[in-house]
């Protein structure tokens, strides 16, 4: 993948995004969220702690996942963690394998930077992601909670 290809990555999230936004008004992206998304993405893509890998049907790109290394401090006996930060695959090619193949492309990745341990986060408004990420071997193992800060 080149940098160019950031913006191709920040619509197909952008789809993910909006979809998000449908089961809970806090994924909703603001007005300049795609271009700031391909800027992360333009980063990420030259970064040593991350990598992109990309499903393609002939030349249109119709998934990715964002794998991360976590840069926390290694205090737990668990050993290094790393993230999938983002997998997204477009509508129209969904339940066709493809998530998991990048899952898979992603996990070997991890195990070549000897990482123990890969976290996702899911939202919970998203029963497919859940089920999804639960038939690929994960188990949920902490909460995340918010609440909104009124000012």
């Amino acid at each position: 993948m080149k940098a160019g290809d950031a913006t191709v990555l920040a619509e197909l999230w952008h789809e993910m995004a909006m979809f998000h936004a449908k089961g809970d008004p806090y994924w909703r992206v603001k007005r300049n969220g795609r271009i700031r998304y391909a800027g992360y993405m333009r980063k990420a893509l030259g970064a040593p702690d991350k990598i992109v890998y990309v499903a393609h049907d002939g030349e249109k790109v119709v998934g990715f996942v964002l794998a991360v290394l976590d840069a926390r401090e290694r205090v737990f006996a668990g050993g290094s963690r790393g993230r999938i930060q983002d997998l997204v695959v477009t509508a129209k090619w969904r339940r066709k394998g493809i998530g998991r193949k990048l899952v898979a492309k992603a996990w070997d990745w991890f195990g070549r930077k000897s990482v123990r341990t890969v976290e996702v986060r899911a939202a919970t408004s998203n029963p497919v992601a859940t089920a999804f990420w639960r038939k690929m071997g994960f188990e949920q193992y902490v909460a995340i909670c918010r609440k909104k800060v009124r000012t």
